[in-house]
């Protein structure tokens, strides 16, 4: 695939489907994502959580909570001049920050902000060119910073719970939404689940209810967004038309591991 279509392709949104066709180099490689997605679309219906608000019981939702609370001390907002996007802390004392390949090429350099208020400013270290997968890692100049911990993907069971916090632009800054997991897509190396999310929430972390990250959020299977109206502090309400896409942590750390 060309650079140019390649683009196009991305130009439907930092949450589009598109994302993930980006890394094919061939037809046959293009057509077997296009045929996935489209398989995954037609079963991201009447199962899903139309409101972005799954059933969950008292002590989960509490559980869910609670840890967003904490967690979301260690999610940065990202501005780079024509947009914004999510990033999160994974080594507070060099300061590296995970998000997106297709934030991180979007500048050298970043205005960072945390839930705190404090700001400061973050470098591109490096990201995957090709968005395959969407990996970037950039450093900041912030200090005293808290690193959200990693898991495993692999632990994962269809219908756990799950999180992330971001900023998706028709809403704010540092929502949180749930959903459950769905699956993983090994040909695709896609981490699918019902938990909202839009553009804006590109590079944030997917988290489970113990609070370690297991995946990368990077787009949704739906090809645009969906409006987004306000909801309370920790759960809102997002009208979802597809599932969510994440790269799972263990593919995440492999990249920038060969980048610190």
């Amino acid at each position: 695939m060309s650079d140019l279509t390649r683009r196009r392709l991305l130009s439907v949104g930092a949450a589009g489907v598109a994302g993930a066709l980006a890394g094919c180099s061939a037809r046959e490689g293009l057509e077997q994502v296009r045929t996935e997605v489209d398989r995954v679309r037609q079963q991201s219906g009447p199962d899903l959580v139309s409101e972005g608000e799954p059933e969950f019981d008292d002590a989960t939702r509490e559980r869910l909570r609670e840890t967003a609370v904490e967690a979301r001390e260690s999610v940065l907002h990202l501005e780079y001049g024509r947009g914004s996007g999510t990033g999160w802390v994974l080594d507070a004392d060099a300061g590296y920050v995970v998000t997106n390949a297709h934030v991180a090429e979007l500048g050298d350099t970043f205005t960072v902000e945390t839930f705190g208020g404090e700001t400061g400013e973050a470098e591109t270290v490096d990201y995957e060119a090709d968005l395959d997968p969407d990996v970037g890692l950039l450093r900041t100049d912030i200090s005293g910073l808290e690193a959200l911990p990693t898991g495993s993907s692999d632990d994962l069971s269809s219908g756990d719970p799950l999180l992330t916090i971001g900023h998706p632009s028709r809403t704010g800054k540092w929502i949180i939404s749930a959903g459950r997991y769905d699956q993983h897509l090994e040909r695709i190396d896609w981490l699918l689940s019902t938990v909202p999310s839009s553009q804006g929430n590109s590079g944030g972390p997917l988290l489970t209810a113990d609070g370690t990250v297991v995946g990368l959020v990077s787009g949704t299977t739906a090809p645009e967004n969906s409006p987004h109206t306000r909801s309370d502090e920790v759960f809102t309400r997002l009208p979802q038309v597809g599932k969510t896409t994440a790269a799972p942590i263990e593919t995440v750390l492999d990249r920038v591991d060969g980048w610190r």
